[in-house]
């Protein structure tokens, strides 16, 4: 699963890969411990993909994938306007499908370089 961590304070994310399911069972919107990914402080669950790309919305109740009308807003980008579109969004519940996991962070520990830990790619 892929955690990324987004700082509003430096405007940078952060990608944490791990090797088992984290924060199974948990909703949108909830605040999390980020000690599951070896991180001291707390940060709240803003989205996520599933394995097959779709995005969890926080309108759907569980964890399910349903055919949605939306007209705009979340996994929809209307082409003009008034344009509705019926698609397939995941629920609002983590479970072992998810592969992607979008966390704010909230509050971390003070003497934490986040740009030490995960150092870019960038050349």
């Amino acid at each position: 699963m892929i955690v990324n961590l987004a700082n509003p304070k430096t405007k940078k994310t952060y990608s944490v890969k791990t090797e088992s399911p984290v924060y199974i069972g948990r909703r949108l919107g909830e605040i999390v411990d980020l000690s599951e990914i070896n991180l001291k402080g707390k940060g709240q669950i803003t989205g996520g993909t599933t394995k097959t790309g779709f995005p969890m919305v926080p309108f759907v109740s569980g964890a399910v994938q349903k055919k949605v009308l939306l007209s705009k807003g979340l996994a929809f980008k209307p082409r003009f306007k008034g344009e509705k579109r019926r698609k397939t969004v995941f629920g609002n519940t983590i479970n072992e499908k998810v592969e992607q996991v979008n966390v704010k962070i909230i509050e971390i520990d003070p003497g934490l370089n986040l740009d030490e830990l995960f150092p870019s790619n960038k050349k």
